[in-house]
């Protein structure tokens, strides 16, 4: 990511860092919610997964939607350029879905996902000159493979996370071709779902360990330290056996202002000596929500976004002040799975909705 730019698969533009833990000023109580208009033909399946801004006041959208009773899913972009949202003209896929975006620069935009393949599903990987989007050539992985997030910190720089067949997959931009790096080891089943290029030499990603049996699975943090990936140790208080854990998104202010967010309403933040857990203070079981995406501009002004996991479906926020995380309502909606903040405009959140018995593309924003 860049500082005032880019996003993840939650994440969003950055401010001036400020320790945790009561040394920064508390701000008001945040405002709610309100909902943006989205296009959305009727008897489509439409859901968003991920957001950055681009500018004050514009962003791009990304996500995957399913026309009428077609059985193959295509991959979706929407933008907002400040006079509301429009569907982007993207390439042909054969079918697909984006699952997280982050812009180096509003000329600089990079989304990444999975593709139909002959035999199985490809990583996909578009990008966007200003102008137009295009398809950039995935390197082969010998199994079936999804990007589930991206960090793009410069033209000669971005970062892409996820999974082949049971395992992690890593891949970097150099300016030139996408190439695969070596993940840290880690058990089979392992997935990461979050990137965060702070520098050339010092890049996050996260996702998730199983336990074995059943749906649970413990946080991953790995680091990149400019030569290999590395696994970091994570000491994480139990709240419920067979409790899936797993950090679906991280952003960050500074190198030493790092959050990451995930199952179980986990928040974990880094401030240069290690990474120690937050309560969320969202008010909910943790074994029946999950944080999907972070966003903040400041120490004392950060968003996390998600949803319920019980029969009934719903969305969740909660809001950083500099001392404590609070509970915010969400909008009406099924879930929230991304976040972005424009550094001098509003947080962003990205989802679906419940729609005569489709889902609905659903995008709220705040401050």
């Amino acid at each position: 990511m860049r500082r005032g730019w880019a996003v993840l698969i939650g994440v969003a533009a950055f401010g001036t860092a400020v320790a945790v833990g009561g040394m920064a000023s508390a701000l008001a109580a945040p405002a709610g919610w309100s909902v943006d208009p989205v296009p959305h033909p009727p008897g489509q399946n439409t859901t968003l997964a991920g957001v950055a801004a681009v500018g004050a006041n514009e962003f791009f959208a990304v996500g995957r939607s399913t026309p009428g009773a077609a059985p193959r899913t295509t991959p979706l972009i929407l933008h907002n350029a400040g006079k509301g949202w429009k569907v982007e003209l993207t390439p042909s896929t054969g079918g697909g879905r984006l699952n997280g975006i982050s812009a180096a620069a509003p000329k600089d935009i990079w989304a990444v996902g999975s593709r139909a393949g002959e035999l199985v599903d490809r990583a996909l990987i578009e990008h966007y000159d200003g102008t137009r989007w295009r398809l950039v050539a995935a390197p082969p992985v010998p199994r079936t493979a999804s990007l589930n997030a991206v960090s793009a910190r410069s033209p000669v720089d971005a970062w892409a996370v996820g999974t082949q067949g049971s395992r992690p997959l890593i891949e970097r931009w150099n300016g030139s071709v996408w190439s695969v790096v070596p993940a840290a080891d880690t058990p089979d089943g392992s997935a990461l779902y979050g990137v965060a290029a702070i520098s050339f030499t010092n890049v996050w990603a996260v996702g998730g360990i199983p336990t074995g049996g059943g749906p649970g699975a413990r946080p991953l943090i790995e680091h990149w330290d400019g030569t290999a990936w590395t696994v970091v140790p994570l000491v994480v208080p139990e709240v419920a056996t067979n409790l899936d854990r797993t950090l679906r998104a991280i952003t960050y202010l500074s190198a030493y202002n790092v959050w990451t967010v995930g199952g179980g309403g986990l928040i974990l933040h880094f401030g240069g000596a290690g990474w120690t857990s937050q309560p969320s203070n969202i008010g909910i079981d943790p074994a029946k929500f999950t944080l999907s995406g972070v966003a903040g501009r400041a120490s004392n002004d950060m968003w996390t976004v998600g949803y319920t996991t019980t029969t009934t479906a719903g969305t969740l926020s909660a809001h950083f002040d500099g001392t404590q995380w609070t509970n915010v309502p969400g909008p009406a909606g099924n879930a929230l799975y991304g976040a972005a903040r424009a550094r001098n405009g509003p947080t962003v959140a990205v989802g679906s909705r419940g729609d005569a018995g489709n889902l609905a593309p659903l995008i709220a924003r705040t401050g």
